[in-house]
């Protein structure tokens, strides 16, 4: 649909596509971000986006399978150790790439503690097998990338699995047992399966002591029963009768099927039960977790639904990390992309879970906590940003009730209706408030507009009314951020070309400078790079946004670096730093703020033009103009 010659409104290219116009510009930044010679792909501009003329679109994006994954496959799947010569003949590579792939192999092995051992010229995976196929998991979803079921065609895998035949018998078995899931859930338990299949040999099965306790008999624990023995319906065979005889298969299994899919009393979870069905302390967890979100964002507080839809994740959190099954999630990077403020939040989520609990949660479990905030926030705007409204009319029965219901369908939350009045008697001047709804012609207020509808508030009303909610919103929007930005910006904190050899020394570079100015304390650079090690704060586009998940500044500030040549951050290359610090006072701010930066930084050209800046003064026009 995109041509070399005329712009596409991003509105048609959304439409087409059946997303979102920022999900176009992510889709847009993503395939600028494949161009193997660096050249955009899709330019961008107010008018929409079009095919540049110089670059070619890149149609494919195959890759060799990386030479320490091989290595790991090929020593996971080895019943005795490998001769490190065979192995290179094995992998066609000489003796010091193959040193080299070993090097990389050992530290991506550790952290699931495990080791490769070289004795004598030959190499072996050391460790339990729990923790290979925790270590298999990694890798196949890594792999995968964003399409759930196709974990079958890696280097980990001694032979192909059809993984739909898969999912339809892990399908058969839960509904039959009751229990519900999502796509995410069902993928897990498939890699699970597939796994435990390919490590079912005589030497690969589950060989330790467990204690099935209250698993034994659950709704999960049939389930699993039930895979293990159809899962000779797989291509090949897998010795089923030994899996389905094995209690630590069908109890490593029932976790995993327990913590990705919902027994069958767990929708029935509300404010009034949920006592019934979660523990106590996951409930208190969940609503302590929510109160401190809230403090540190400065967020309205969030609704009762909210609060036990997220107890209920907590609790399958919970599980999934005690168990170290964690939910493949194939949007996480996606969805740090396109909803980084909400992923922000996510983070916050996610170190307080793990500050309360003690486990960790991986990026994965980060963005499904990321769509449970962004779900709620989509639909209820702040009262910062509500539009508020004058409602007039000319009484007739219940007429108007009637026509102020539509409006209320229609807008919810994104409106305020802070007045109601007859038409015939108002006094307009006095009217305070963003859009006046009036059946006739009256004079706008000094702060407003007004949109003229029908009695009936026709559809063709509700758009007339629609486009004065955006402008109006528009103008707030624009108002406060105008505003947030000259508190936050400072000359004395632009810099050009002030590089660091990494993350850490450029944060406490720029900490350095905020606390000669008093604008915060020097343990404002630990608060800084606690985020950080979380998960990087480089979104997109060369730029990164570094902060703290709490509102400890002195005084809110944004010290800027703008960079001829790129410096590593967090495992990419950025050319802008931007250090935003929060004060207090400014907590209702930030989420505007850092929402509405990501927002016009997503934009390649947007990121081009502040890159050219030449200095303060220049960047700050150049800033303001996109935001």
């Amino acid at each position: 649909m995109l041509s070399t010659d005329a712009w596409t409104p991003a509105a048609d290219v959304a439409r087409v596509l059946g997303v979102t116009t920022r999900t176009v510009r992510n889709y847009a930044s993503r395939l600028n971000r494949q161009s193997p010679a660096g050249d955009p792909v899709v330019e961008s501009s107010p008018r929409g986006y079009r095919l540049a003329r110089s670059s070619s679109l890149p149609l494919s994006r195959g890759r060799a399978d990386d030479l320490s994954t091989l290595l790991i496959g090929r020593l996971v799947a080895a019943r005795e150790p490998v001769g490190t010569y065979d192995l290179a003949d094995e992998l066609h590579v000489s003796d010091s790439t193959l040193a080299r792939a070993l090097r990389e192999a050992r530290a991506v092995v550790a952290p699931f503690n495990l080791a490769i051992d070289a004795r004598r010229g030959r190499l072996s995976l050391a460790g339990a097998e729990l923790d290979k196929r925790h270590l298999m998991s990694h890798l196949l979803s890594t792999e995968s990338s964003q399409n759930f079921l196709e974990f079958t065609r890696g280097s980990l895998l001694s032979r192909p699995y059809d993984s739909a035949a898969a999912a339809r018998l892990v399908e058969r078995a839960l509904t039959e047992q009751g229990r519900t899931f999502n796509d995410y859930g069902l993928g897990n338990i498939v890699m699970h399966v597939i796994i435990m299949a390919e490590r079912s040999g005589d030497e690969g099965l589950l060989d330790v002591g467990v204690d099935a306790g209250e698993m034994r008999g659950t709704s999960a624990w049939r389930a699993s029963e039930a895979i293990c023995r159809a899962l000779d319906e797989l291509d090949g065979g897998t010795g089923a009768a030994s899996l389905a005889a094995c209690d630590a298969e069908v109890y490593y299994l029932s976790l995993v099927v327990a913590s990705n899919s919902v027994s069958p009393s767990g929708w029935m979870v509300e404010k009034d039960n949920i006592a019934e069905f979660i523990e106590a302390e996951v409930v208190n967890l969940s609503r302590e977790t929510v109160a401190a979100l809230e403090r540190a964002y400065g967020l309205e507080p969030f609704d009762e639904e909210f609060q036990v839809r997220l107890a209920v994740h907590l609790h399958g959190l919970l599980q999934r990390s005690r168990s170290g099954s964690f939910v493949r999630n194939p949007l996480a990077a996606e969805t740090k992309q396109s909803y980084p403020l909400y992923y922000d939040m996510a983070v916050f989520v996610a170190s307080e879970i793990t500050r309360r609990t003690g486990l960790a949660v991986n990026e994965d479990e980060i963005a499904f906590l990321s769509f449970h905030i962004g779900g709620y926030f989509e639909i209820r705007p702040p009262d910062a940003l509500r539009v508020t409204c004058a409602f007039l009319y000319i009484g007739y029965h219940d007429m108007q009730a009637n026509a102020l219901e539509r409006i209320r369908r229609r807008f919810g939350d994104a409106i305020s209706v802070t007045t109601e009045a007859s038409a015939l008697t108002v006094d307009a001047a006095a009217l305070a408030c963003d859009v006046v709804i009036s059946p006739m012609p009256i004079d706008a207020p000094q702060s407003g507009a007004v949109v003229i509808v029908d009695p009936f508030v026709s559809d063709a009303s509700l758009d007339a009314i629609d486009e004065q909610v955006r402008l109006a919103h528009a103008r707030r929007r624009s108002a406060e951020l105008s505003s947030a930005l000259h508190r936050f910006l400072r000359p004395e904190l632009f810099h050009r070309n002030l590089y660091a050899d990494g993350t850490e020394e450029m944060v406490r570079r720029l900490v350095d400078e905020c606390v000669a100015l008093g604008l915060c304390a020097p343990s404002f650079a630990d608060e800084v790079l606690e985020r950080e090690a979380l998960s990087s704060t480089a979104f997109f586009n060369q730029i990164a946004i570094p902060h703290s998940m709490s509102p400890s500044a002195h005084r809110s500030f944004l010290a800027i670096v703008v960079n001829d040549r790129p410096m590593p951050w967090g495992g990419q290359e950025v050319r802008m730093v931007m250090l935003l610090g929060l004060g207090e006072t400014d907590r209702r701010s930030f989420r505007l703020l850092f929402d509405s930066l990501l927002e016009a930084l997503s934009e390649s050209a947007n990121v081009a033009a502040l890159l050219d800046s030449t200095d303060y003064a220049d960047f700050v026009e150049r800033l303001l103009g996109l935001i």
